[in-house]
C-alpha cells in the first residue's frame, strides 16, 4: 500500500503543476517589508514605518530579528549571549483592518517581542493556489531595519523553474578601516570604539551595541569578531554552530602569535522547544594599514531566510540556497601585499513545511569562507587571513526526505598563499544542522479585548459611608491593578474599598481596572451622601433675664432638638429663642429626612455686676513696670494714669493704689474696683578692688557688698565670676560690673575700674653670688623679683667664653654643674635679654661668684 500512495500523491501533485519549465531570469522578490515600531495588546494593534503594499485581509509574518543581550565587558566573554529575550520569535497572522500607518490584526499573538529594541518587522506573506517559478525567488538584502527574508505559501505544487536563493541576504559583515601606516602591534582589547582604526569591525550579529564597542576581536553574538592591529583576520560569522577564528597578527610584532585574532561568533541556540530562527552571522573585517590603501577585506555577509508551506515541492533539480558569502576585498596589484583579510559570512536559515517532495531536493546552506592572503612576499610578512563562517539550518516540517543534498559545511578558512597554504591561526567554520517536526505558529484565536465588563457594588454602612466592591470581567488575562475615584479628591487601589463623604448629595464614584497588558476600563456610578451641614450659630452675649434668638443654619437636616430644653421656647425649632440666667452652652441635633444626625454647640454668655473683675495685688521692684488686668466690661478708666484699655502697663516710682471705672454698655452696669502695686527698693551695691595691675603685681581681689547674689562681667578674666570676691587678672585696663540681687530679687549694679599699667621701670635685680651646696638657701642662680616675664634669653659663660648654661624659662636656674660636674668656685657672666609684662624689652649684663 505505501508504494501505491507514493506514487498517487506523486501523480496529483504532478497534474497540479503542469509540468512546464521555463527559462530562468533576474531574480525577483515577492514580499514586502516594513519595521513595527510599537504594538497595542489592549487593541490588537501595531504601528509600522510604512504601510505601503500591504492590505485588509493579507497574511503576514511578525518575526524579531535582534535583540539579544550580551556580555559586554572586556573579557574572554565578550559577544557571550547572556539572554536571547525574543529575538528569534516569529508567527503567522493576518490583517484585519488599516487606518494609517496602523494594522489591526485579525488573531491574537501568541508569542511576545521586543518592539522598542528588537528590529521586529512586519513581513507580507503571498498565498498561491499553485506557484511554477519562471525566475529565482529571492528576497531584498537585510538593511539593518527590514528584509534578509523570504516567505510564501502555496496551497497545492510549487514548481520551480528558476531556484529560490537568500544566499547573502542575512547579517551584514564588518567594513573595513584603514589606519596610518604605523606599525602598532599585539592590539589586545575586545572592544574598541568606531574611531579606532587600528581595530577592525565586527560583522552583524542578533545583538546590538553602542558604537564605543563596534570595533576589536570580540565577537558579536553570531557576529564574527573584528581582527585586531597589527594585521590579524576578522573571525568568521555563525548560525547553528561557531564561526572560525581569524588568523594571527603580522609576523614582524615581537610576539606575531599573541591571541589577537577575530573571534568566530557563537553558536546560536535551535530547538522545537525555544522554536526561533535567525539570519547567518555576518563575518569581521581583518585589520589593513594606509600603505594598502588601495586594499580593503571587509567580512563576509550572512544567509538569509527562507519560509515556504506547500502541499507539494517540484524541484527540477534547481535548489534552494542560503548560504553566506567569502568576505569582500579590492584584488591587490602584483607589487604589493594583502593585510589581515576579513572572515566569512555564516550560512542562512530554511523552513519547509511541505507535504510531498516530487523529485529531489537540493539545499546550500554553506558558510562563507575566510579571505586568504595573496602575493605573500616572504618571512616576516605573514598576516591574518580571514576565518570561515558556519554553515546554516535547514528545518523540515515531517522527516527528512528521501533524495535529498544538504550541502551544510562550515566555510573553510583562509590561508597564506603561496606559503605552503599556511592557514596562520585561522580556522574553518562549524558544519550547519538539520532539524525536523518543524511547528510553523499561525494566530488562530480571534482577538476580542480582554476585558470585558467592569461592574461597581455599593454598600452603605451609614448616611455617609459606603462599602464598595469591584468586578472585572476578563477573556483571557486577569485584573493587575484597581483604581477608585470617589468625587470627592479621596482614592483607592484594591479591589474592595470603603469611603466616607464629608458633603451630602448625590456623588460620581468612579472605577478604572487595568490588566496585565496595561489595558483599561472603567465604570461610574452615583451614590447618595446623606451627610447634614450644621452650625448651631454664632455666640451671643445678653444682659440678666435677657432672651436671644439661636441663629442656627443647616443644609439637609428637618427635625431638631435642643438641650437644656429649660431654657429654650420650643426645643424642636431651628432657631428657639433663649433665656437663661447663667452662661450657657446649647446643643443641637438636627437629623435629615433618611434619619441621619449631626450636632453642633453655641455659647450664650449673660453679663451681670458679678462679670466684673481686676488683678489682685502685685509687687515690682523700683524701676519695674506691672500690667494690671480688668475684665466684664466694653469701657475702662484707670487712675492715676488716665488709661482707657482693660489691661494698662504702669511704671510707679512708689506703692500706689490704682482704681479702674468699668462700664458694661450692654446692660449698663458700672463698677469701680482698684488694686496695689507695691514698689520695693533696689539694693545698694558697692564695688571695690584691693590694687591695680602693673608690672609687679599681676592680679587684683575684687570684693562686692550689699546684696545676696552677684554676678561679675566681663568674666573671662575673674577667677569666679558669681563670687563676692573673684580674683581678677585683665590683660588691659578693664572695667568690672557687678549686679547684685537681693532676697526681694530686685537687682542693682556697681562697677570698679582695674588699671593694667604698662609704663616706668621695674628693678630688675640679680644676685651677685650664690652657694650651691644643698642647704636649701641660694643654691641655684637665676632671674628673681623681675614680675611677669614674657620673653626671655638667659645665657651664662665662664671666664674663657665658654656658655655653660641657657634656657628661655623664667623659672630654670643654674646649680653650678656643668657637664656633669660640679664647678669649683669662680667668677661667672651672666647675660639676660627679655621682654616683660611692662611691655620692656630689658638687657642685662654682669658678674657673679660660684661659692661653695
Amino acid at each position: 500500500m505505501r508504494p501505491f500512495l507514493i506514487i498517487f500523491l506523486f501523480l496529483t501533485c504532478w497534474l497540479s503543476s503542469n509540468g512546464q519549465r521555463k527559462p530562468a531570469h533576474n531574480p525577483v522578490t515577492i514580499n514586502y517589508y516594513a519595521p513595527i515600531l510599537s504594538f497595542n495588546a489592549c487593541e490588537n494593534k501595531i504601528l509600522v514605518e510604512d504601510i505601503t503594499n500591504f492590505s485588509t485581509g493579507d497574511t503576514v509574518l511578525i518575526i524579531q530579528m535582534k535583540g539579544a543581550l550580551i556580555d559586554s565587558s572586556n573579557t574572554p566573554a565578550f559577544g557571550t549571549i547572556t539572554d536571547y529575550r525574543n529575538c528569534g520569535n516569529f508567527e503567522f497572522n493576518y490583517i484585519k483592518s488599516i487606518s494609517g500607518n496602523t494594522v489591526i490584526l485579525r488573531n491574537v499573538l501568541t508569542r511576545s517581542y521586543d518592539f522598542a529594541e528588537g528590529k521586529v518587522q512586519l513581513i507580507k506573506v503571498p498565498t498561491y493556489s499553485n506557484l511554477i517559478t519562471a525566475d529565482p525567488l529571492t528576497c531584498v538584502p537585510w538593511n539593518g531595519s527590514t528584509g534578509g527574508v523570504l516567505v510564501f505559501i502555496v496551497n497545492d505544487t510549487l514548481t520551480l523553474n528558476a531556484g529560490i536563493d537568500v544566499s547573502v541576504k542575512g547579517f551584514r559583515g564588518g567594513k573595513n578601516a584603514i589606519i596610518a601606516n604605523s606599525l602598532t602591534c599585539s592590539q589586545n582589547g575586545y572592544y574598541y570604539d568606531s574611531a579606532s582604526p587600528q581595530n577592525a569591525r565586527k560583522g552583524e550579529g542578533i545583538a546590538s551595541l553602542n558604537f564605543d564597542k563596534w570595533n576589536g576581536r570580540g565577537k558579536l553574538a553570531n557576529g564574527g569578531g573584528g581582527g585586531n592591529g597589527q594585521n590579524s583576520g576578522g573571525g568568521g560569522g555563525s548560525n547553528s554552530s561557531a564561526g572560525g577564528f581569524g588568523g594571527y597578527q603580522l609576523d614582524s610584532c615581537n610576539n606575531p602569535f599573541l591571541d589577537n585574532r577575530g573571534i568566530g561568533g557563537v553558536a546560536l541556540n535551535y530547538s522545537n522547544t525555544t522554536n526561533r530562527i535567525f539570519l547567518g552571522g555576518g563575518g569581521g573585517a581583518g585589520q589593513v594599514d594606509s600603505d594598502d590603501s588601495y586594499f580593503t577585506a571587509e567580512g563576509g555577509i550572512g544567509g538569509g531566510i527562507i519560509i515556504i508551506k506547500a502541499r507539494c515541492l517540484q524541484t527540477y533539480n534547481y535548489s534552494i540556497d542560503a548560504y553566506g558569502s567569502v568576505g569582500e576585498y579590492q584584488a591587490c596589484p602584483p607589487a604589493c601585499h594583502t593585510d589581515g583579510m576579513g572572515g566569512g559570512g555564516a550560512g542562512g536559515t530554511i523552513l519547509l513545511d511541505i507535504n510531498n517532495y516530487l523529485d529531489s531536493l537540493t539545499i546550500h546552506l554553506e558558510g562563507g569562507d575566510g579571505i586568504k592572503v595573496l602575493n605573500y612576499p616572504g618571512p616576516s610578512e605573514r598576516v591574518g587571513p580571514g576565518g570561515g563562517g558556519s554553515a546554516g539550518v535547514v528545518w523540515f516540517a515531517g522527516s527528512i526526505p528521501p533524495f535529498t543534498g544538504i550541502y551544510k559545511t562550515g566555510g573553510t578558512n583562509g590561508v597564506i598563499f603561496p606559503d605552503a597554504q599556511n592557514p596562520y591561526g585561522a580556522t574553518a567554520g562549524g558544519d550547519g544542522i538539520v532539524l525536523d517536526n518543524l511547528a510553523l505558529i499561525f494566530d488562530t484565536i480571534e482577538f476580542v479585548p480582554n476585558i470585558d465588563s467592569v461592574r461597581i457594588k455599593d454598600s452603605a454602612t451609614g448616611c455617609s459611608s459606603f462599602d464598595f466592591k469591584g468586578f472585572g470581567y476578563t477573556n483571557t488575562n486577569p485584573i493587575s491593578s484597581w483604581q477608585w475615584f470617589f468625587g470627592d479628591g479621596g482614592t483607592a487601589n484594591s479591589q474592595n474599598t470603603s469611603h466616607t463623604y464629608l458633603t451630602y448629595g448625590i456623588i460620581t464614584v468612579k472605577l478604572v481596572i487595568t490588566d496585565i497588558n496595561g489595558c483599561k476600563d472603567s465604570i461610574s456610578k452615583n451614590v447618595n451622601s446623606s451627610f447634614i451641614q450644621l452650625d448651631a450659630g454664632p455666640a451671643d452675649t445678653i444682659c440678666t433675664s435677657a432672651s436671644t434668638v439661636l441663629q442656627a443654619v443647616t443644609n439637609g437636616g428637618i427635625q431638631f432638638a435642643w438641650t437644656p430644653a429649660i431654657y429654650l421656647n420650643d426645643p424642636t425649632l431651628l432657631n428657639p429663642t433663649a433665656t437663661p440666667p447663667v452662661t450657657t452652652t446649647f446643643y443641637l441635633t438636627a437629623a435629615n429626612v433618611q434619619g441621619c444626625k449631626s450636632t453642633d454647640s453655641v455659647v450664650i454668655t449673660i453679663r451681670s455686676v458679678n462679670n466684673f473683675s481686676i488683678n489682685p495685688p502685685v509687687s515690682i521692684c523700683k524701676n519695674d513696670s506691672a500690667r494690671l488686668q480688668a475684665n466684664g466690661g466694653d469701657l475702662y478708666s484707670w487712675t492715676p494714669g488716665n488709661s482707657n484699655l482693660p489691661a494698662p502697663v504702669v511704671f510707679p516710682a512708689t506703692t500706689t493704689n490704682y482704681s479702674v471705672l468699668i462700664t458694661d454698655t450692654v446692660c449698663g452696669n458700672t463698677t469701680t474696683l482698684s488694686t496695689m502695686v507695691t514698689v520695693r527698693p533696689l539694693p545698694v551695691i558697692i564695688a571695690s578692688k584691693s590694687n591695680d595691675i602693673d608690672c609687679s603685681k599681676l592680679q587684683s581681689q575684687l570684693s562686692a557688698l550689699g546684696a545676696a547674689q552677684y554676678s561679675w562681667s566681663p568674666a573671662g578674666s575673674l577667677t569666679n565670676p558669681n563670687s563676692a570676691n573673684p580674683i581678677a587678672t585683665p590683660g588691659i585696663t578693664t572695667m568690672y560690673i557687678v549686679n547684685g540681687i537681693d532676697l526681694n530679687s530686685c537687682v542693682n549694679r556697681d562697677s570698679i575700674n582695674v588699671k593694667v599699667l604698662t609704663t616706668g621701670t621695674a628693678n630688675y635685680y640679680m644676685p651677685s653670688a650664690f652657694t650651691p651646696n644643698n642647704d636649701g638657701l641660694n643654691d641655684c642662680y637665676g632671674i628673681k623679683y623681675w614680675g611677669n616675664i614674657l620673653e626671655l634669653d638667659f645665657s651664662i659663660y665662664d671666664r674663657w667664653g665658654e656658655r655653660i648654661f641657657h634656657t628661655t624659662n623664667p623659672s630654670d636656674c643654674w646649680n653650678g654643674i656643668y657637664k656633669g660636674v660640679q664647678l669649683d668656685p669662680a667668677v661667672f657672666l651672666y647675660m639676660i635679654k627679655a621682654k616683660t609684662g611692662c611691655q620692656e624689652s630689658v638687657f642685662r649684663k654682669g658678674t657673679f661668684t660660684l661659692i661653695r
